[in-house]
């Protein structure tokens, strides 16, 4: 990934330039906080609202204009996207009361008018926000399905606890996939309730008593000395990161980042 980005800040590539035009002087050369905040979601927005081909045609424009035309498309496409999964999320989290107040290990919800492309960052929120699973459910282009998106906590195997879900009741899940973090559904909607209730079952069976809350991970405390410009050097030349647990490194490295360049401005 150092060097697809070494790479990418050659500038060769109509797209790259594109980009560095819209994101403005300040973000060159581009780090991993532009991959992550700037380009990839602009780049992912359409293939979750629609095909992908505009994103595909950025990627491999020619010239500066094509570029342009094309990351215009996807600039809108992005912020179309945030406020779909804005209206989204508000709505999960109106649906999730009950859940919450019965205290039950997971959170099951069908967005009626949900778009598909937002289930899987819903469900994340979902998780953020309550600390338990989270199944986000919107309707499927096959008449009387449900298509739905699912994330977990640490604990929970999702794919496992989807396997005892169909062991349970297999009409409610003809359909699914994934692994133990996140996972991909298929229900019958007149098998809603067998699904929540079996999907619940399997869920409890794996957590047990484990306490369901909200969770901040960290990788521990940083001691007083620790606490300079020489560490925010360190952890950038780890970058940039992969998995998990390296994007939640990622976002720490980020805020030192910041805070570094707001000491360096307070001494100057």
């Amino acid at each position: 990934m150092s060097y697809g980005l070494t790479l990418i800040n050659r500038m060769d590539a109509a797209c790259w330039r594109a980009m560095a035009a819209r994101l403005g002087a300040d973000s060159v050369p581009f780090n991993a906080e532009t991959l992550a905040f700037q380009m990839g979601p602009r780049i992912n927005a359409r293939s979750r609202l629609d095909d992908p081909y505009a994103a595909l045609h950025f990627m491999l424009a020619e010239s500066d204009g094509v570029a342009n035309r094309q990351l215009e498309v996807l600039d809108q496409d992005n912020q179309s996207r945030k406020a779909i999964e804005a209206d989204m999320t508000e709505e999960a989290r109106a649906l999730a009361v009950p859940a919450l107040e019965a205290n039950e290990p997971a959170v099951v919800v069908l967005l009626e008018d949900g778009h598909p492309g937002g289930q899987g960052i819903v469900a994340s929120r979902l998780v953020q926000a309550y600390g338990r699973p989270a199944v986000v459910l919107t309707r499927a282009a096959a008449p009387n399905m449900l298509t739905g998106s699912g994330r977990s906590i640490e604990g929970l195997h999702l794919r496992d606890a989807l396997q005892r879900t169909f062991e349970l009741a297999p009409e409610s899940l003809p359909r699914f996939g994934g692994h133990s973090g996140a996972a991909g559904v298929g229900v019958p909607r007149e098998q809603l309730a067998a699904f929540k209730a079996a999907f619940l079952q399997a869920v409890g069976e794996q957590l047990g008593d484990t306490p369901l809350y909200p969770r901040l991970w960290t990788d521990g405390e940083l001691s007083t000395a620790q606490l300079s410009l020489a560490t925010l050097v360190e952890i950038e030349t780890l970058g940039p990161y992969g998995g998990e647990s390296t994007r939640r490194y990622l976002k720490g490295a980020l805020l030192w980042k910041r805070c570094a360049r707001w000491v360096q401005k307070v001494r100057t």
